[in-house]
């Protein structure tokens, strides 16, 4: 138990301008470990309690996000995606190293790398309508739109239903938080949390002063109202850890090997990680030059293909045309003088040169040579 409690994080879920400041600060009042010091007055024209390892893990993460939601399938995106995926991903791990409790408008995105990381999570939603938090958005940003705000709502706040209904948590309101007469929040969120229910309602009611209240607005967007009346729902309750996710933790545990095993499982892959094993030497030879001999059978039937009559003329001397007009211009855009480097510009123009060449015979008759090479 206190392994777990250890590994535990918690997780405070905002669109922006929801009042999630405002309890990140009455948290840190009750005990929690924020790695920060909390403000000492709130005031809800400003945001606080976000380190500078959250804003790049953000960034990071919301970069691999606006180029796709999932990993792309092959190609540049995915290799970008990939690389901003792993740098916000070290920037989490650093975070949650030093500090068990983190908030931010972008911490839906770093829940589920979390718990893949081993960290056990719990999911606070800190939120307000729409409306409310599109207003307070607009008067500190000077290039949001109407459509941008609202999509960002929908992302966090589904995503953090999501995360919510896995990893167990509640919900905190700031219509419920700024309200002087309404305690329904406390019980919940000391549940969630395990801190003093005295010391959370103490610290709202000295650090909440003269605090704005709604007014009634226009529902902007339908799709925002649909999101927000979800959430409101389940003001006052305290969402347990699914199944999968309890199932998930205990794999993970029965997958731990225990110390005494560590000798009998290194003596049983020994054989295997050398390739001492009878019956993998075959396999293993096999595998070591696989490559050389596709290579080879590859030049074969390329060079079998430039010579097949069935091949147009043009596609025949595109490559040695090529390769021959760039050695006689004049021109040389990297100068030869320069060591190593001098001669990239040869290298790319032989590789253009041999793919345009190579782009140029019918795939049929590619096909056909690739088989014939292959079977020889």
């Amino acid at each position: 138990m206190q392994s777990d409690e250890k590994r535990r994080r918690y997780f405070i879920l905002t669109s922006g301008r929801s009042g999630s400041t405002l309890l990140s600060a009455i948290l840190a009042d009750a005990g929690a470990e924020f790695a920060m010091p909390a403000p000492q007055a709130w005031n809800a024209g400003t945001g606080a309690m976000e380190g500078v390892d959250l804003h790049r893990a953000s960034a990071w993460l919301r970069s691999a996000y606006q180029i796709s939601p999932e990993r792309p399938p092959a190609g540049i995106p995915r290799w970008r995606w990939g690389v901003y995926r792993s740098l916000g991903k070290a920037q989490v791990r650093r975070l949650l190293e030093s500090a068990r409790y983190i908030k931010g408008s972008d911490v839906d995105l770093m829940v589920n790398p979390a718990f893949r990381m081993g960290f056990l999570p719990s999911v606070i939603i800190s939120y307000r309508r729409f409306e409310e938090c599109a207003i307070s958005s607009t008067t500190r940003r000077g290039h949001t739109t109407m459509e941008g705000l609202a999509a960002a709502y929908n992302r966090v706040y589904r995503n953090a239903l999501l995360w919510l209904f896995s990893f167990g948590g509640c919900v905190v309101g700031y219509d419920q938080l700024t309200d002087p007469n309404d305690t329904s929040w406390v019980g919940p969120l000391a549940a969630v949390t395990n801190l003093p229910p005295d010391r959370l309602l103490e610290s709202r009611n000295r650090r909440l002063g003269t605090a704005s209240r709604a007014v009634e607005l226009a529902d902007l967007d339908p799709s925002t109202t649909r999101t927000f009346q979800m959430i409101d729902a389940l003001c006052g309750r305290v969402i347990p850890t699914s199944a999968a996710v309890l199932r998930a933790q205990s794999e993970r545990l029965r997958q731990a090997a225990p110390a005494s095993d560590a000798p009998r499982i290194r003596a049983e892959l020994a054989p295997l990680a050398s390739g001492r094993h009878p019956e993998l030497k075959p396999a293993i030879a096999r595998s070591t030059w696989a490559w050389l001999r596709r290579l080879r059978a590859e030049a074969a039937a390329y060079w079998a293909a430039l010579v097949d009559p069935r091949v147009p003329w043009y596609a025949r001397i595109s490559g040695p045309a090529c390769i021959f007009v760039y050695a006689v211009i004049p021109i040389d855009p990297i100068p030869d003088r320069l060591p190593i480097v001098g001669h990239l510009d040869d290298v790319i123009m032989i590789v253009l040169a041999l793919a345009l060449w190579v782009r140029l015979i019918p795939a049929g008759i590619k096909e056909q040579h690739r088989a014939l090479h292959k079977t020889a």
